[in-house]
């Protein structure tokens, strides 16, 4: 079965670049170059070569009733700024091999505090940051989960 996937994406892959050259002669070469880009999208079988950066466009995370909640396939950066205390922070759609970052800014005001992780987030030595309370500061954690069950979080502080 999979060497017969493989052969049917190989003809794909032939049929795509016949048909790149067929349209290039029945239209001007700008949409010709759009066909070719098309037809020679990146395909999840195969290892890729990027030549631009890639990019995620960031998420703003809402706090409703001092809770957080993180949908992990909704971006890879993540911000959150602090207008109240958080007393939970929950975490949906986490996969093996997800990555994300979470920047959390206090307000003017200052003084918010984050916690209540749920029991998906590990964090070094066990014990979750104490979030800066300076008015505006900004600190910064990045999650990694390997397993798709549990995230792992690194952080760094008081950007302020």
């Amino acid at each position: 079965m999979a060497k017969t996937l493989i052969e049917l994406a190989s003809g794909i892959r032939r049929a795509s670049v016949e048909l790149s050259t067929y349209f290039e002669g029945l239209m001007n070469a700008a949409d010709a170059a759009a066909v070719r880009t098309a037809l020679s999208a990146a395909a999840l079988n195969v290892a890729q070569a990027f030549t631009k950066g890639q990019r995620s466009a960031p998420v703003a995370l809402s706090i409703s009733s001092g809770v957080v909640a993180i949908d992990a396939s909704a971006s890879n950066i993540f911000t959150l700024s602090l207008t109240e205390n958080v007393t939970s922070v929950t975490l949906s759609n986490l996969a093996a091999g997800t990555n994300f970052d979470l920047h959390i800014t206090q307000d003017a005001t200052g003084g918010r505090t984050v916690v209540g992780w749920a029991a998906a987030f590990k964090w070094p030595g066990g014990t979750a940051p104490t979030i800066t309370s300076a008015a505006n500061a900004e600190d910064f954690i990045s999650f990694e989960s390997a397993d798709g069950t549990t995230v792992k979080g690194f952080y760094a502080q008081d950007f302020g």
